[in-house]
Parts: C-alpha cells; sequence; structure tokens
C-alpha cells in the first residue's frame, strides 16, 4: 500500500480505528452481543521520539564514560526500559528508513547517506503516516535525510509540522536558515537550541491533544561546533573531543529542557519518551567504546550497537531488556501502543517485531529465534554495483554470535564511497573518525565468526569451531539478499 493511497483512507475517516490487542476475545464478544469499549484516548501516550545522530553507545556516562557528564540523559536511562543488544544501521540515513519504515532500509530503496540513495520509496507508509491516522498531531524538528526535494519531504509523508535544514545540510549549527514546511525562516543561535525550543512549542500549542513529537538532532554530526561554555570543561581532551563532547552536553541540556517542560505541563505521566541513537561512535570510540571494536560506517558490534531507552512512567518498569532487538521494531512498537490501526499491507512488510509485551514485562524475552542482518552499502549508484558489493562489510547477528564478512568488489579503482574508504584506511592507515583497529576490514573470502558476549572485541574467528552454525546464518544472510537485491538493483 503506497503513502497516497493509505492517506486517502486517513481523510476517509473521521476517526481513527483502534486494533484491539487480544483479537481472541471478539467472537465470545460478539457471542453475548455487546462489545468492549475501544480504550480511551487516555489510555495511549503522547510520543516524544529523539534521535541522535552520531553519539555512540560508549558516549554516556552510565555507560561508563570516564570524562563525559551527561545527568539528564543518565536520568533518563535510569528511569527507561532499555534495550541493551538494540542495533542500527551503520550510517544516519539508512537508520532513519527502518525507524520510519519498519523495515530494512533496501526495501525502501536506502542505501547511502547522498542523493539517490537516501530517498525513500514514495510506496513506503510511514510511521508518522500511522500514527497521523491514529489522531495523533504529528511535527518533526531536525534531520529527516530521507529525501529534500517535493514528495520525499517530512511535511509530505506524515508530519504536520516538518522543521528541517535546507538539503538537510550539516554545515551550518549557528544562525540557521530552516525550512518549515519547505519555507525558509532565519533563525539566530545555536541549531540544537533552536530545534528543541520549537519542539516545545509545538508540544505546548497540542498539549490537550495526543502529539507525536519526533526530534531528530544534527547533532553531534560533523563539523564540530558548540558554544565554548559546553566544551571548556573538556578542553584538557584536545579541540577535537573537547568540542565533540561539549555538543554532547549541549544536547543532555536540551534533553532535560524539554523532560522538564513535560513535566512542567503535566504530561510527563501522559507521555512516552523514547531515546536512540543512530549508528556506532564517531570521534569518542578512541576514548571510551564501551568494551566494543567498531564505529560508525562499520559492520562490527561496536558499528551498530545503539541506545534504546523507552520511558513512560507507572506504565514500563525501569530494566533492561538483553533480547537482540533492532531499530525496525520500533515502527511496530510504537503502533501497537498507540493501538494504531495498521493495514494488513503495511504490516506485512515489516522486518520488525512488537516489543511492547516485552515494555510491559508480559515476557522476560523474545521467544523466536532471530537473526540480524546489516550491510555497509554506500556503493556507487549505477547498475551492476550492488550485486559486486554483496559480501563488502556485512554481518548477520543471532544474539550472541556475529558473522562478519567483507570481501572485496574486485574493482580497483571502485568509486563507491565504502571502497574509496576501505583503501584509505589500508594505504595509510587512517580514518576519520577512529584508530585503524575499529575500522580494519580485513578481506575475507571466508565467514568469521565472533562469540560477542566473551569477545566483544572480535578478535577471535571462531568459524572453524561452529562450522554448523556458519552454515546456518550464511544461508540466512543468501535467503536475505534475495529478498532486499530487486529493490536496490539499478537496471
Amino acid at each position: 500500500m503506497g503513502t497516497a493511497i493509505f492517506r486517502k483512507q486517513i481523510e476517509s475517516k473521521p476517526l481513527a480505528i483502534k486494533m484491539i490487542r487480544k483479537p481472541c476475545l471478539f467472537p465470545l464478544l460478539l457471542i453475548f452481543g455487546c462489545l468492549a469499549p475501544i480504550a480511551s484516548e487516555a489510555e495511549t501516550p503522547n510520543i516524544l521520539f529523539i534521535l541522535v545522530d552520531d553519539q555512540g553507545y560508549g558516549d554516556l556516562e552510565r555507560h561508563g564514560n570516564p570524562s563525559l557528564k551527561t545527568p539528564n540523559i543518565d536520568q533518563l536511562h535510569d528511569q527507561s526500559a532499555r534495550f541493551t543488544n538494540f542495533h542500527v544501521s551503520p550510517t544516519c540515513a539508512p537508520s532513519r528508513c527502518a525507524l520510519m519504515s519498519g523495515k530494512h532500509e533496501f526495501k525502501s530503496g536506502v542505501t547511502h547517506t547522498i542523493m539517490p540513495g537516501r530517498n525513500m520509496d514514495l510506496k513506503t507508509v510511514t510511521l508518522a503516516d500511522v500514527l497521523k491516522s491514529a489522531g495523533y498531531v504529528t511535527g518533526m524538528f531536525g534531520k529527516w535525510h530521507l529525501g529534500h526535494d517535493g514528495p520525499y519531504r517530512a511535511e509530505n509523508r506524515g508530519f504536520d509540522v516538518a522543521l528541517t535544514c535546507p538539503e538537510d545540510s550539516q554545515k551550518f549549527h549557528f544562525d540557521p536558515e530552516l525550512l518549515r514546511n519547505n519555507v525558509p525562516e532565519k533563525h539566530q543561535g545555536y541549531r540544537t537550541d533552536i530545534f528543541y525550543d520549537e519542539a516545545m512549542k509545538f508540544i505546548s500549542e497540542n498539549r490537550d491533544r495526543k502529539f507525536f513529537c519526533y526530534i531528530p538532532s544534527y547533532t553531534p554530526h560533523a563539523p564540530l561546533e558548540v558554544p565554548e561554555e559546553y566544551s571548556e570543561e573538556y578542553k584538557d581532551l584536545g579541540d577535537r573531543l573537547s568540542h565533540y563532547f561539549g555538543m554532547i552536553a549541549n544536547l543532555d541540556k536540551n534533553v532535560g529542557r524539554v523532560l522538564k517542560h513535560l513535566e512542567d505541563l503535566g504530561l510527563d505521566k501522559k507521555t512516552l519518551v523514547v531515546y536512540i541513537t543512530d549508528n556506532g561512535g564517531t570521534f569518542g570510540v578512541d576514548h571510551h567504546n564501551a568494551g566494543m571494536r567498531g564505529c560508525k560506517g562499520t559492520t562490527w558490534y561496536g558499528g551498530t550497537r545503539a541506545m534504546s531507552f523507552w520511558r513512560w512512567p507507572n506504565k514500563f518498569k525501569a530494566q533492561a531488556h538483553d533480547s537482540l532487538t533492532a531499530h525496525y521494531d520500533v515502527f511496530p512498537t510504537l503502533a501497537s501502543i498507540a493501538e494504531a490501526e495498521v493495514p494488513k499491507a503495511v504490516s506485512s512488510q515489516w522486518d520488525g517485531v512488537n516489543l511492547h509485551p516485552l515494555l510491559e514485562s508480559k515476557i522476560e524475552s523474545l521467544k523466536e529465534k532471530r537473526f540480524v542482518v546489516t550491510h555497509l552499502a554506500r556503493w556507487n549508484h549505477k547498475a551492476g554495483q550492488a550485486i559486486l558489493h554483496k559480501y563488502f562489510n556485512c554481518s548477520v547477528q543471532d544474539g550472541r554470535y556475529l558473522l562478519h564478512r567483507v570481501k572485496d568488489c574486485g574493482q580497483e579503482d571502485c568509486p563507491g564511497h565504502a571502497c574509496r574508504t576501505h583503501r584509505r584506511v589500508h594505504q595509510n592507515k587512517k580514518a576519520l573518525y577512529a584508530k585503524f583497529f575499529h575500522v580494519q576490514h580485513p578481506d575475507s573470502e571466508e565467514w568469521q565468526l565472533f562469540d560477542i558476549n566473551n569477545d566483544p572485541l572480535q578478535m577471535n574467528n571462531i568459524a572453524d569451531k561452529h562450522q554448523d552454525l556458519v552454515a546456518k546464518m550464511s544461508a540466512h544472510y543468501e535467503e536475505w539478499w534475495k529478498t532486499v537485491y530487486p529493490h536496490v538493483k539499478i537496471e
């Protein structure tokens, strides 16, 4: 079902139909001639969804960072149900696509962070579309990064209000020009502060309605710029790290501001707050990476593990859940929490599962065995390139084991971004974010297997000792590739 068709259905319904979460009771209710009343709006929460760009799993005091101070995010951590084995894509636009679509980003045609590989297929129904159909007023304030022209823009993908940057440019942290539903506005100040100010206005204006407020920040993505008051505390760590940590300190202040705003409006107990990071760590990984190998742009464990905090006071118990979870689980979960009607044509395409029972502590873990496949992609957007990069920087996880492979595409002068980075690293042993250790990808004709529980640094390849598991996980990869390839190939 395409977005346009879905919108026509929304417009034809004066009220959103709610899902009944226990369909097995429905025939009995019919027998007795009376249907149980649909859950009142008071039983479904407002949703504040914070997505952070380039903050790594180790860039948090609660995750053992020895230098960084993050009191507000730490408090949110302590008050939240937390998915501690939660994974996203290696880079930002693919992660955003999976979060918005409930399916692997390749199925929506997103394979890159630059045009045209970041345009989310127009047939993809978004999380915002579905929440809007359930009666939520929807607003986003920050980095969309899934298409900046015409129908690809956020205000045309389910958001009533979308405040973004022209072309989703990362370049201007101070005094930015912004686009409100594609109408230019000039703003003064630091961009992160501005987006949080505007998000809080949106919350205030819609305090008597159900709202979905999405704040996908541009920080702490480079360029590393922040008011000096935030970087001053970290100046002994050098210019780069002090500015990077300063950007996170500013983000932490803004998280505290929006949480206090909810409390002041009496909405804190009526609002589900979700905090997720969009890829592995960047400028902070050499300082502290929570014991993992990998960074943004890699399919090592540390390249995809992300924070995932879910706070709904008096509803979700503050505790850790270690089941293997992923970015495409967010859409099914939020749709369930919002009791939104999701057309079968949409939900049947999901790769994600509904984590709502875990959050409600109705189950202790996901019972069904699952695999999560990750691929860096970032190949050149020309015919034939996808198949040449089938095994270039990919992984399969099952919750404990991680199967990993980096097979060169065979083109000596491959123009693809991922291959160019790979060549540069191996020729110069230099990388943008981290030391060689975190980005090194030795070419291999064979799959490598790692026991993440006992070897998060991925130093010991145990593939020879577990050939049956390698065969099973690699076979899953082959089947997965068959399903996604039709969406990414170019004739």
